[in-house]
């Protein structure tokens, strides 16, 4: 029973760190001064009351292992 418990809890360990690969880029420089360089932008100022807005939209960055592209699309909390 408590090899059970121990292979179970690997498991489920191992799928949640598959999910934090595929999803969860928000600490991620690189990918931000990517889409920053895609969109040609060379200038951007914001000031620190928009940066601490209550209500900022939130974005998900999907990993494609196969295609090894990142797709970035806001997230709709219905």
């Amino acid at each position: 029973m408590e090899e059970e418990i121990k292979k179970e809890l690997n498991r489920l360990k191992q799928e949640v760190e598959n999910f934090e690969r595929k999803y969860l880029f928000a600490g991620n420089y690189k990918l931000v001064a990517a889409i920053l360089d895609k969109l040609d932008v060379n200038f951007l100022e914001i000031t620190y009351r928009e940066l601490n807005k209550q209500e900022q939209p939130k974005y998900i960055a999907e990993f494609n292992e196969d295609t090894k592209t990142v797709t970035v699309r806001r997230y709709e909390n219905d």
